[in-house]
């Protein structure tokens, strides 16, 4: 017998084929009331004698028997091999009539929760957390691509025996992953985590001609899309947009799949997008086929019903109309902003022509066409919601938000600002007066949102409107290389300490408050809210990477942050803020703040970079530290500080400009994403 990784697996099938049998047989001694208790890593082996065909030396086994040579081996495909459990030492047969519970604390995995000398334990759940944790140690860390293993992994681990399943489950369920895998996904070449950047893009590479060339069948099937009809209107929408969907069809009504046609109809549709989106018209459907960028990967559609609108239902004479109207009606949240036009053109800022007191929609009396290119139909990024009553009447409703901020030019340069309404004597204006300060400005080290000017409300005296610059998510647009994350990272990490030198807990710095100004990346400008436009909202903008145009990041929203001026006990409660997973919030039990901020930005990397990109694993050490459950186990901001400049000080020129890999994008884009960095990476290594 030789070890199962002895020698190496090569490909994804080799480890499925593995566990396959692996639990098949745990399967088989559990039918058969035997408890293995020690079935980890070593006394999980293989019968390899079908891999060497001129056979191998006991003691070298790299060697033919006479050692005079190394020993050819073949691959797993061409040769399969038998699993085997082995070494009974310490298993337990189990009668039916017995209690099903051992104790004792031998083994050669320690990891187990419930091993006790003194305590019985199910030693059947005990197996299946061995094997569960063999998956963890020996192949899920050591392999980049084996993802579709960790919900079983994660299940067979857990620290409760009563939530882990049975032997038997656990093989139905790694037989449900193995037939739903695709088969060039199954014959791609295992990744190594510590690989190199240069040998991943060459196994990519290899893994991609292999498949192509040798197995039949295996190429991506994209998910089919409906045909389109001359009388579909297709447009791209960017993220966060509202759309109106125009088109003809035999309209049906709304009584379920069996609706009955009506006839010849003008058919409509408004739909809120949370993300990048094709939207289809087709006939009685409205196809809307969500894309995330960069990867531009299909990865979920929406068919939405029409609603069929007779004339008699509407106010308007037709539903075009009644779409049109939607758009040509401020919302409260934008009326209030209107009722301010004045105000804020006497202190040099402009507000869109939307906002303008006496603003005539200016596609009224023009094709319908004109609404979706005219810059004055995009709205504030706010909610709403769709609903279709059973008289097919689609009514919009727009639901509050955000009504406290309103994007604004500044007339003396022409840059984009953010307004936002806020009460003169808050925590948050009196902690940003005292960042924006000429001293602390100053400081390289200030990553708090500058305060561009302050002045007070006309309309309500207890309230003030400070003026910011206008900032975007830190991943739009999205992240391209290594270094950009790094470069990043860094930049808060930085800021974070700065706040908390200065005694300030943010409590809230999650994604969404740590923003961007991403002015740099846009040399011709972008329009604030179809950010991928120019001004005019029509034409697409130019995008500059983050490599020859470097942005600043920014920590905005100081509206829940503690600035402790004294000696006290920097302890606060309260359970507020974007992001709910920090363990410690209470209404009741005070907590750290500054070990809180700590998490948060550790989280943000968790949810929003480890989980996004599979080549950045350098930070998962640092990552974890971050996100301690228990708060006194996690760095400081400053710690956490020095040990990322020490990660980025260490990665190497090479793997700094690999364009980062998205877990989720086809292996096909991935091989060639890893050639085009190869040549990247060489080129700005020697330029």
């Amino acid at each position: 017998m030789r070890y199962i990784d002895s020698p190496p697996f090569e490909t994804v099938e080799d480890v499925l084929e593995c566990l396959d049998q692996v639990l098949e047989g745990l399967v088989f001694i559990h039918d058969h009331d035997v408890a293995h208790r020690d079935c980890a890593y070593k006394n999980v082996m293989m019968d390899a004698s079908a891999l060497f065909p001129q056979g191998f030396h006991p003691d070298m086994d790299y060697k033919l028997p006479d050692m005079s040579a190394p020993a050819p081996v073949l691959s797993r495909s061409v040769a399969p091999v038998r699993y085997y459990l082995i070494d009974f030492g310490i298993s337990t047969r189990l009668t039916p009539d017995m209690p099903r519970l051992v104790v004792g604390r031998d083994g050669l995995d320690q990891e187990p929760p419930e091993l006790s000398n003194t305590v019985p334990y199910d030693p059947f759940k005990l197996d299946v957390f061995l094997i569960g944790n063999l998956i963890r140690r020996r192949i899920y860390e050591k392999y980049s691509n084996l993802g579709i293993l960790e919900p079983l992994m994660i299940r067979m681990v857990d620290a409760d025996p009563a939530k882990r399943p049975i032997a038997a489950e656990a093989h139905r369920e790694l037989k449900a992953i193995r037939r739903n895998m695709s088969r060039i996904r199954k014959y791609w070449h295992l990744q190594s985590r510590d690989s190199n950047p240069v040998a991943a893009a060459l196994r990519n590479v290899y893994s991609l001609m292999e498949c192509a060339l040798c197995q039949k069948s295996c190429l991506w099937k994209l998910p089919s899309t409906p045909a389109r009809s001359d009388r579909d209107t297709i447009l791209m929408a960017p993220r966060n947009s509202m759309v109106a969907v125009h088109g003809s069809g035999h309209a049906r009504e709304p009584k379920g799949n069996n609706a009955k046609p009506v006839g010849q109809a003008r058919l409509y549709a408004l739909i809120s997008l949370e993300y990048n989106a094709e939207i289809r018209l087709q006939n009685d459907q409205v196809v809307v086929e969500v894309r995330f960028v960069p990867t531009s990967s299909l990865t979920r559609t929406t068919i939405l019903p029409l609603a069929w609108v007779p004339d008699f239902m509407t106010s308007a004479d037709s539903p075009d109309e009644l779409a049109e109207d939607v758009f040509a009606v401020l919302s409260e949240e934008e009326q209030k902003w209107r009722d301010r036009y004045e105000l804020l053109e006497t202190h040099g800022y402009r507000l869109r022509a939307r906002l303008r007191p006496g603003w005539v929609p200016s596609w009224k009396g023009k094709p319908r066409d004109a609404l979706l290119d005219s810059e004055d139909w995009w709205v504030p990024p706010v909610s709403h919601s769709l609903h279709i009553f059973e008289t097919a009447v689609l009514i919009w409703i727009p639901m509050k938000l955000r009504s406290k901020v309103m994007d604004a030019t500044r007339v003396s340069d022409e840059a984009l600002v953010y307004m936002k309404s806020i009460r003169t004597d808050s925590e948050e204006l009196r902690i940003l007066t005292y960042f924006s300060s000429d001293e602390l400005r100053r400081d390289p080290r200030n990553h708090c949102v500058p305060l561009l000017d302050v002045f007070e409300d006309s309309v309500d005296a207890d309230m003030s409107i400070i003026v910011m610059p206008f900032l975007r998510y830190i991943n739009n647009p999205s992240f391209e290389l290594v270094d950009d994350v790094l470069e990043m990272l860094d930049q808060v990490l930085e800021g974070l300490v700065f706040m908390h030198d200065h005694g300030v807990a943010h409590r809230d710095c999650a994604f969404k408050n740590i923003m961007m100004d991403a002015s740099s990346l846009f040399p011709k400008g972008f329009h604030p809210i179809a950010q991928k436009m120019l001004a005019d909202g029509v034409t697409p903008a130019t995008v500059l990477s983050r490599a020859s145009a470097p942005v600043h990041y920014y920590f905005i929203d100081f509206g829940i942050s503690t600035w402790f001026t004294d000696d006290s006990p920097k302890l606060v409660v309260g359970t507020d803020g974007l992001d709910r997973e920090p363990p410690e919030l209470s209404k009741t039990v005070p907590y750290d703040p500054f070990k809180l901020d700590v998490f948060l930005i550790g989280n943000l990397i968790r949810r929003r970079l480890y989980e996004t990109y599979s080549n950045i694993s350098m930070l998962e050490p640092l990552m974890n530290r971050m996100i301690e459950s228990d708060p006194s186990k996690r760095p400081t901001a400053a710690e956490a500080h020095r040990e990322f400049k020490a990660i980025r000080r260490n990665v190497r020129t090479f793997r700094k400009y690999w364009l980062l890999q998205p877990r989720d994008s086809f292996l096909v884009v991935q091989a060639f994403r890893s050639v085009y960095s190869l040549f990247h990476s060489i080129y700005r290594s020697i330029f």
